[in-house]
């Protein structure tokens, strides 16, 4: 195999923009995010979120933060920022943060969208 083609190989695999080949020899993959700072967070939508989404469940999402994290969805889902920022309750890695915009990710973070809940 060439080195232009292991190289294909390797992007057809990945995420544009999300990780970068490293030396076509080494065969090794670098991810960008250890160079940015970024997390990639693992992202779970519930049923009702579901056809925002294009009824995927669950996404991958480098993001630094919950506001980043909201910004990167609303890119891929146009429309669903106001959804999360207004109607749904927010469990980062299995605990529900009341005011998560500017709460940071963590490498393996897993964010839930959960249906809000009112009392009376």
């Amino acid at each position: 195999m060439s080195c232009h083609s292991a190289r294909q190989e390797y992007w057809q695999r990945l995420i544009p923009g999300e990780y970068l080949v490293k030396g076509c020899y080494e065969r090794e993959v670098v991810d960008i995010r250890q160079r940015e700072g970024k997390a990639l967070a693992k992202v779970y939508f519930p049923d009702y979120l579901l056809h925002y989404t294009s009824k995927q469940r669950e996404v991958t999402v480098t993001a630094s933060n919950y506001r980043d994290l909201v910004r990167q969805l609303e890119q891929r889902f146009p429309g669903i920022e106001e959804i999360l920022l207004s109607k749904v309750a927010v469990a980062i890695d299995g605990e529900i943060v009341h005011d998560p915009y500017f709460d940071e990710l963590q490498a393996d973070s897993e964010v839930y969208f959960l249906p809000r809940l009112v009392g009376g």
